[in-house]
């Protein structure tokens, strides 16, 4: 039997903590899932709100084939929903995706909304929210950035 030690560090002590970004990045590919979660649950919401038929196919990052139609939907009860849309009000489901799925429909940009999915979930990926991530969880990483 051998016994083999090795230091860990919190990500304010690491020496290096690019190295764990970059291995965050790489190994980590589920930290912004709920987004999809719940941009896919605002869409369901606003389609049963203004009826007609809902299709879409969606993904985190882009693709090509990548669309959102919202088809034979009522635009009075769509209008009704505009004047809800005061800064921190989310009529459909309480998530922040509401304003941002009656928004697209309003102005009938969809591809606009599919490259806020796609920010929302780089933005997970940046330097400081993994930072933030790491500290939260009182996550811990070898020296050469690894985590444990």
């Amino acid at each position: 039997m051998r016994e083999i030690t090795y230091t860990v560090y919190e990500i304010d002590e690491h020496t290096n903590k690019e190295k764990c970004y970059e291995w965050m990045r790489n190994n980590l590919h589920y930290l912004s899932d709920h987004e999809l979660d719940s941009f896919i649950l605002s869409l369901k919401a606003l389609s049963k709100e203004v009826g007609g038929d809902l299709d879409y196919c969606v993904s985190l990052t882009p693709d090509r084939g990548e669309y959102i139609r919202f088809i034979d939907y009522d635009e009075e009860v769509l209008a009704e929903l505009a004047p809800k849309l005061q800064r921190y009000s989310c009529p459909l489901t309480g998530y922040f995706w509401d304003i941002h799925v009656i928004e697209a429909l309003l102005n009938k940009d969809m591809n606009r909304l599919m490259h806020d999915l796609h920010n929302a979930h780089d933005s997970h990926y940046t330097d400081e929210a993994l930072h933030e991530t790491a500290s939260v969880n009182e996550w811990e990483f070898t020296e050469n950035g690894e985590r444990v």
